[in-house]
């Protein structure tokens, strides 16, 4: 069986299509077959799903934070989506005769690749020691919060060399790079409700909140329609 591995990388980008395109184009020049991209404007943020062999996978990851890096400036970046960086999540995903341990193996090699970028690196989901960290503490406090310094408790796995900044990557911030099994992602919108009842409908069905287990949820304003959006 030809091991196939996936990645669903995050950008915090979502209101230019034409950048949209460079990223899939950059993805694919690495050999990786895309399968999906997505933007919204609201979150501004666009996800990329793309499969392949562990080694291509891993190159075009590589390859599309790089121009990542290059491209997007968190300091003049604002949508209601939480983010730390400007590739803001990366996780990696096995398919077909891959494991989740060979998910990490590939996670925390992307992972030692983008701190020679030159990004600070938390390392999530089945790739962290211990195995299981959760992305929401890490988000916690946004760009602007780590663009000041760690938290105490909260220094990056990954570093680069010689590292001369008190806290995140002044434009591109910091990468959640992961492990995890397939999840499916859903933006609901919501009416008759308000904002706060809304949030409070979030808190009440993730796991955290003591509602569904795996469950994530967060209760969003969209500004461009002014409608409410439980995002799961």
């Amino acid at each position: 069986m030809v091991p196939v591995l996936e990645a669903v990388p995050n950008f915090s980008e979502g209101r230019d299509p034409d950048w949209l395109r460079e990223i899939v184009g950059v993805i694919a020049r690495e050999g990786a077959d895309v399968l999906d991209w997505s933007s919204d404007p609201d979150h501004h943020r666009s996800v990329v799903t793309f499969i392949g062999d562990p080694r291509t996978v891993e190159a075009a990851s590589v390859a599309a934070a790089k121009r990542a890096m290059e491209t997007i400036d968190l300091r003049r970046h604002a949508g209601v989506h939480p983010r730390v960086g400007a590739l803001d999540v990366l996780p990696f995903i096995p398919l077909a005769g891959l494991t989740l341990k060979d998910a990490a193996r590939s996670a925390r090699s992307v992972g030692s690749r983008l701190a020679e970028l030159g990004l600070p690196v938390y390392l999530y989901g089945h790739a962290s020691t211990p195995p299981g960290r959760r992305l929401a503490p890490l988000r916690k406090g946004g760009f602007e919060l780590l663009s000041e310094g760690f938290p105490e408790g909260r220094e990056p796995d990954l570093l680069p060399e010689k590292w001369e900044h008190p806290g995140a990557h002044p434009s591109a911030g910091v990468t959640c790079v992961g492990a995890r099994a397939a999840l499916l992602a859903w933006n609901v919108f919501v009416e008759d409700v308000g904002e706060a009842d809304l949030r409070g409908i979030a808190s009440s069905i993730r796991e955290t909140g003591g509602g569904f287990e795996g469950l994530r949820a967060l209760g969003l304003v969209l500004p461009s329609s002014g409608r409410l959006q439980l995002s799961m």
